[in-house]
């Protein structure tokens, strides 16, 4: 394969990654041995754990999950990477900005002096704290469930009808066929 000169490493690697997350999403997820069920609901499972305010806990949350509603957790996992360390303040900001409105609150109305504020002693900083705290876990709580519910089900109802719509293509049904056991153990013998 020829390269042209001017392409950048840059370039290359990510053209090497689209190559690979292609080939893992056909042979891990398409060709994958469950129903179209259970494979859309371990990607649903994974963006709703995704986008609620759960970061740091998302893996401990997520398997248990994956088992109690038979969801794929193999196909489901890559779907909890959808918000990381560089997305996530984004991402709770709108949030926030969503539940606040939600509740018919301003969502740039609130008042950070309380995190600058001293305190007489440790209890009434950490009453300080908890009080900011629990004022705000309102909107953000209630923008996260919105949004994690509806990116999670449209997440199901995608990965559902891409996964049908190829395996009628491929294999005429929902199911992968199973592949018949060579009954020939010896190439010489017959």
């Amino acid at each position: 394969m020829i390269r042209p000169m001017n392409q950048s490493p840059v370039l290359r690697r990510l053209k090497l990654h689209a190559i690979q997350l292609r080939r893992f999403f056909m042979l891990k997820v398409l060709h994958a041995d469950d129903s179209p069920h259970r494979l859309a609901m371990g990607v649903a499972i994974g963006l709703f754990i995704a986008f609620t305010p759960t970061f740091g806990i998302q893996l401990l949350l997520f398997f248990p999950l994956c088992w109690l509603l038979r969801g794929n957790s193999v196909v489901g996992f890559p779907a909890l990477f959808a918000t990381n360390m560089f997305t996530i303040i984004p991402v709770y900001m709108v949030q926030y900005w969503i539940g606040a409105r939600m509740l018919g609150t301003d969502p740039w109305a609130a008042d950070f002096r309380v995190l600058d504020q001293t305190y007489d002693s440790w209890w009434q900083s950490v009453q300080g704290y908890m009080t900011f705290t629990l004022k705000h876990v309102g909107p953000l709580g209630l923008g996260s469930g919105v949004t994690a519910l509806l990116i999670s089900l449209t997440g199901y109802v995608c990965m559902s009808a891409i996964v049908k719509q190829y395996r009628m293509r491929k294999f005429g049904s929902y199911c992968v066929p199973r592949r018949k056991p060579n009954l020939r153990l010896n190439k010489n013998a017959a």
